[in-house]
């Protein structure tokens, strides 16, 4: 009996190769997702090839080799299988290298060996690290000696110090400062706003200037003054910060003030003013927007 078309169809799918799905990975990468050790030395001995990655479009890893998929699992062991065998500390996939994968999901154990065997392609991972408060991330790289200096948000333009300070993550602040970081410029600024007197303190010891403005054109003490921040509006004070500098919109300290409605702010300049013999500047109209 003849078949139908129907069924010659289905019969020729079925011989048909069946389509690669994600979870068809390359067994070195396979034994790095499990964590098992003992496979992947059996399969390095068999000579595969370490570096040999998953398919770059297919979920979960698009282009990762066995490095950063044991990276991204924080399997230490495995990581230092691979490194002694031969696995290529600067390998990419579409989420980044081995150290930023280990960065990303939280290992600082394997961070610390990355690091040791060289890796220095850290991105944007450590503001990761900075939104999930892992403090051990950032001791893990602080112990490899890595500066901090040259890290800055893609969006904001804000330094890791600065970032820190603006999501009132004060450990990491401290810790950055422990390790030298140098100072962007907007760090009193972010302080003024989300930070804390002591923190004030400490980076007008490390050089930060109140007199100065951030790189928008914005005075650390104004910043204080619109959030209501007086004991950082003390600190600026007892160090130099001027009443009446103007910024980049002619607006004092006092039009701050003014303008987050904080009357008792409002009420102290001017009594500081008065001790002082001076007068704030002021603007007649505060309906601009902010800056």
């Amino acid at each position: 009996m003849k078949q139908s078309s129907k069924t010659l169809k289905a019969g020729s799918l079925a011989k048909t190769k069946p389509a690669k799905t994600s979870r068809q990975l390359p067994a070195i990468v396979a034994a790095a997702e499990r964590g098992d050790a003992a496979e992947a030395r059996k399969l390095i001995r068999s000579g595969a090839d370490v570096n040999e990655t998953t398919t770059p479009t297919l979920p979960p890893y698009y282009g990762a080799d066995a490095l950063i998929v044991a990276a991204r699992h924080g399997r230490a062991e495995i990581v230092e299988l691979l490194l002694a065998n031969g696995a290529r500390i600067s390998n990419r996939s579409a989420y980044g290298s081995a150290v930023q994968q280990a960065i990303d999901y939280g290992h600082p154990e394997v961070v610390q060996l990355l690091l040791k065997h060289g890796a220095r392609e850290l991105g944007l991972s450590l503001f990761n690290a900075l939104n999930q408060n892992r403090v051990d991330i950032f001791k893990a790289v602080a112990e490899a000696g890595i500066s901090f200096d040259c890290f800055r948000d893609r969006l904001t333009r804000l330094s890791l110090l600065e970032r820190a300070i603006h999501l009132k993550n004060i450990q990491v602040a401290t810790l950055l400062l422990k390790n030298g970081i140098k100072l962007a410029g907007g760090e009193l600024v972010e302080c003024a706003a989300y930070g804390s007197a002591d923190l004030a303190r400490k980076l007008v010891e490390r050089g930060a200037d109140p007199k100065l403005p951030n790189g928008n054109g914005r005075y650390a003490l104004s910043s204080a003054c619109y959030w209501g921040n007086r004991d950082v509006a003390e600190v600026l004070l007892a160090h130099g910060a001027s009443l009446t500098a103007q910024d980049v919109r002619g607006w004092s300290c006092l039009d701050w003030a003014r303008y987050g409605k904080r009357a008792a702010m409002v009420k102290w300049l001017n009594s500081i003013a008065k001790v002082q013999g001076t007068k704030i500047p002021s603007q007649r109209s505060l309906k601009r927007a902010l800056p």
